[in-house]
């Protein structure tokens, strides 16, 4: 995928509503109190001693946005790469208006996202992408920041927003004829494997609730290719038992390497290319049949 612009629509947006609610002065003053005195060590010092590297629960407002700040970026630009090295970007942004977009471990909606700075870098829209979208998440603050960026101009100005506990539902007026399942970095956290059996629960729930959908797909993204305790291919594993993959199904994950973007030193206009190892997005998208 051709290296993105550093600053866009999105970033901006990132900028407004996460970094300028950051306590910048208290989070540089804790820093250098930790002995990190450069100012290039800031974002180390939020990664690993605030957010444990992705580990702590953002279950308050100051770290719903450090981790937008920290990951939001890195996330969006892996599945950008996992979206255009599988069919993903071909199914989705076909038929994008019919597709109702289900994101398990939302986040701030990263999924949708990476998919509204595609939709402005590909289409060269104007107006922001009208997604059809459900994203659960167990952080209400993370849905309360999902719910802030979808009432900005990055996607359409008539979606209809509903927040309810564990999910955030956006309607773009469309009924959905095609669900895509995303599981974007959500089966490398910590204790992922008690989750899978819900998983499946509410895969079988939110189909049964749309008879009329025939094509329905999974896409996995994640830094690797079977997740915390191999917790990814027990799930496909279970599918296969529920009958919603074929047993004769393929299991294997490619990888992609990908360049990143990230902030600077909590300013949204200080960007730039990661420069140090490489990193590789592992990512394949499977096709489901009903129970």
């Amino acid at each position: 995928m051709p290296q993105r612009k550093t600053q866009t629509k999105l970033t901006q947006t990132i900028s407004n509503i996460v970094i300028e609610n950051i306590d910048k002065k208290a989070i540089k003053k804790a820093a250098f109190d930790a002995g990190y005195w450069d100012p290039d060590e800031l974002h180390n010092y939020i990664r690993i001693n605030l957010l444990r590297n992705g580990k702590t629960r953002c279950n308050t407002a100051e770290f719903a946005n450090l981790y937008t700040y920290a990951y939001g970026l890195v996330h969006v630009d892996a599945f950008q790469e996992a979206a255009v090295q599988t069919s993903f970007s071909q199914i989705y942004f076909d038929d994008y208006e019919h597709t109702l977009l289900v994101d398990f471990g939302c986040g701030p909606g990263t999924v949708a996202l990476a998919l509204a700075e595609m939709w402005e870098a590909e289409e060269g829209e104007p107006e922001g992408l009208p997604i059809n979208y459900l994203g659960i998440d167990i952080e209400d603050e993370m849905l309360l920041l999902a719910e802030d960026f979808f009432n900005t101009p990055i996607f359409d100005e008539d979606l209809k927003i509903t927040l309810s506990n564990e999910f955030i539902r956006v309607k773009n007026g469309v009924k959905p004829q095609k669900i895509i399942f995303v599981f974007n970095y959500l089966f490398s956290q910590s204790g992922i494997s008690e989750y899978v059996e819900s998983f499946i629960t509410r895969i079988k729930r939110i189909i049964s609730c749309l008879p009329e959908v025939d094509d329905i797909y999974l896409m996995y993204s994640n830094i690797d290719y079977c997740g915390e305790k191999n917790a990814f291919q027990n799930f496909l594993e279970r599918l296969k038992e529920e009958g919603m993959l074929n047993k004769s199904q393929n299991t294997y994950i490619p990888s992609y390497e990908y360049n990143f973007r990230k902030f600077n030193n909590l300013d949204g206009e200080n960007i730039d290319y990661f420069e140090g190892t490489p990193r590789y997005v592992y990512t394949e998208i499977f096709t489901l049949h009903r129970p």
